[in-house]
């Protein structure tokens, strides 16, 4: 679609389990994993897997185009 970058984006991770979300939006603010950590309950070490392993899977279905 012709959507601007920033809102393709938001909708990809709108579409996102919650807490994944939460781990996603908090980065995009650049939240250190610690502090996202101590916000969400997970470890540090469990926010940077997850925030790398989202970050593939969104540049994938944004890359694809699609609002999958």
């Amino acid at each position: 679609g012709d959507r601007p970058i920033l809102s393709r984006l938001m909708g990809l991770i709108h579409d996102l389990k919650p807490p994944d979300r939460q781990v996603m939006l908090l980065s995009l603010e650049d939240i250190e994993a610690q502090a996202i950590a101590e916000i969400t309950g997970l470890s540090p070490g469990a926010v940077a897997v997850k925030v790398h392993r989202l970050k593939s899977l969104l540049a994938r279905r944004f890359q694809q185009g699609g609002d999958a």
